[in-house]
This record gives C-alpha cells, structure tokens and sequence, in this order.
C-alpha cells in the first residue's frame, strides 16, 4: 500500500499510525503523489497482462480508477473493505504486448 494520507489529514490520524514515518503514509498535499507516479508508470512496468492493486483513501477511489482507465488499462475495478468503503483500486494491462 502506497502512502496515500493527505498531509492536511495529519491531526486526525488515529494515535497508533503517529509513530510510522511519514514517508510511509503522506502522499502529498492530497494524498495522490504516490499514487498518480504509480498510474503513470504502470502501462510500462506491468508485463502484459500485468495487475496492479493500489490500496487508497476512500475519496480517492473514483480519481484513480479514472487515471487508470485514462492510461490505458483495463478491467478497472473499485474494491469495497469490509465496512463498504472503497478501499482498493485495481487494473490490469492488456495481455497483447502491443497494446
């Protein structure tokens, strides 16, 4: 899981995510650095027919599913965690090596 916490979500983390790096949970301003660096890199890092799973905040779901569908990705899916949030974002890279 990629950092994805928005650094103006510092104050309401819960008291037991204070102690990991902050490398390891901001994601910028609002949380996407990270994730869009991923979504740009994916088409060429994924071997054809490649998946790539992003775990993100909740309202961040529909902007990243549409930034893979934009790169060219398929199967773009939104998964829901065990409280119906969106949780993860997953997509998978065409199986032609052409494409």
């Amino acid at each position: 899981n990629p950092p994805y916490v928005a650094r103006c979500d510092a104050a309401t983390l819960p008291p037991e995510l204070r102690h990991e790096p902050e490398a390891a949970l901001f994601g910028g301003e609002d949380g996407t650095d990270v994730l869009r660096a991923l979504v740009l890199a994916a088409p060429s890092a994924l071997a054809p027919g490649g998946f790539v799973a992003l775990e993100l905040d909740p309202r961040q779901a529909e902007r990243v599913a549409g930034w893979l569908a934009e790169a060219g990705l398929r199967e773009v899916a939104v998964h829901r965690d065990a409280a119906q949030r969106p949780r993860v974002v997953s997509a998978r890279r065409s199986a032609d090596p052409r494409a």
